[in-house]
């Protein structure tokens, strides 16, 4: 099996280190992972800049859960699928390159009464092998076992 390597944002690998030693964050929401799916991605600005439909569309509403770690990696446990696309998503030459990983942030600047409380965080970008086209009533699912994160030196 061919080991595909992703990119982790500073900030994220920052809160790592914190979490590892102890020192309390309160910028996540959780600690939960969520997917969310981008046409092309810069890795200066750690930013999807183009995304299927509009940016933030993809950005499935539940954690993804992972497998307990094996030999250092980590698992998606189950399938994850979005929903039928009502539109296409991808569009011309357009494909669907990469997976975003997303942690889930207070929104420092939300009312108590505001139900927008967070917003979400692109912590980690993988790419997709193959890259995917999602046409009008298509389906994008990953399959349980498919992601697999693994967190080494660089």
């Amino acid at each position: 099996m061919e080991v595909v390597r992703f990119t982790l944002s500073d900030d994220f690998l920052n809160t790592i280190l914190a979490n590892n030693f102890g020192i309390p964050t309160s910028k996540y929401a959780d600690t939960k992972v969520y997917f969310g799916l981008g046409i092309e991605f810069d890795e200066k600005t750690f930013k999807f800049t183009k995304e299927p439909v509009s940016p933030g569309f993809t950005i499935l509403p539940d954690p993804i859960e992972f497998n307990e770690p094996v030999n250092g990696i980590v698992r998606n446990k189950t399938a994850v699928s979005w929903p039928k696309a009502e539109q296409d998503w991808t569009t011309g030459t357009d494909k669907i390159q990469y997976l975003g990983l997303y942690y889930k942030i207070n929104d420092e600047s939300a009312s108590e009464d505001d139900s927008n409380k967070y917003h979400y965080e692109l912590i980690g970008v993988l790419p997709l092998a193959p890259a995917e086209t999602v046409k009008i009533n298509e389906r994008m699912i990953l399959n349980a076992n498919t992601v697999q994160i693994k967190l080494s030196n660089r």
